[in-house]
């Protein structure tokens, strides 16, 4: 996805209504950290351990993917410092009392981003036309945004082995899905 793309998509957002704040969020959280939906949904903010979650650490600045006690699985889920850029969302929203990162506009965690979603991709392509630029969104999908951050991370150079373990990957799928992308592929 290009970066044309992902603010259509962030604008889109803030025009479905109040509520599309928390699909703003997902999408800053998914291209920052190529994180997985579910695991997204589910991140707190909090500096100390949470059961069920994954956790943003606006104090140590990590993002914890496992909860406290999870055990590994083959989607490894390792923790990684966040970019400085998140960090400083993270922190406002601490500032703020939110307890998760993406949560509603009552304050509450969202459990499905479906609906939402689909409308969000349906008012990025009519924001797209507006802009007299026709984009095909229709096979976006939340797993798309890490696709987007690991590509883009291989587009701007980055180490393979310090990409994979960012987005809490395998070297080998990274190297499979995104080291075409690298200018020194």
């Amino acid at each position: 996805m290009s970066r044309r793309e992902v603010v259509y998509l962030l604008r889109s957002a803030r025009s479905l209504c109040i509520d599309g704040r928390h699909l703003q969020w997902f999408i800053i959280l998914g291209i920052y950290t190529g994180g997985r939906k579910a695991a997204m949904l589910a991140t707190r903010i909090s500096s100390e351990p949470v059961l069920n979650s994954g956790r943003l650490d606006p104090d140590g600045g990590l993002f914890i993917r496992r909860a406290a006690g999870q055990k590994a699985t083959k989607k490894e889920r390792n923790p990684c410092r966040m970019p400085r850029q998140l960090l400083g969302h993270v922190r406002r929203k601490a500032r703020l009392g939110h307890r998760c990162f993406i949560q509603g506009n009552r304050g509450c965690q969202i459990g499905d981003i479906k609906k939402g979603w689909a409308g969000t991709i349906e008012a990025a392509q009519r924001i797209a036309r507006q802009d007299g630029v026709e984009r095909d969104l229709s096979d976006v999908t939340p797993h798309t945004l890490k696709h987007t951050a690991c590509t883009w991370s291989m587009q701007r150079g980055a180490d393979i082995h310090q990409a994979a373990a960012y987005f809490s990957a395998s070297v080998e799928t990274f190297t499979r899905t995104c080291a075409h992308h690298h200018p020194d592929f």
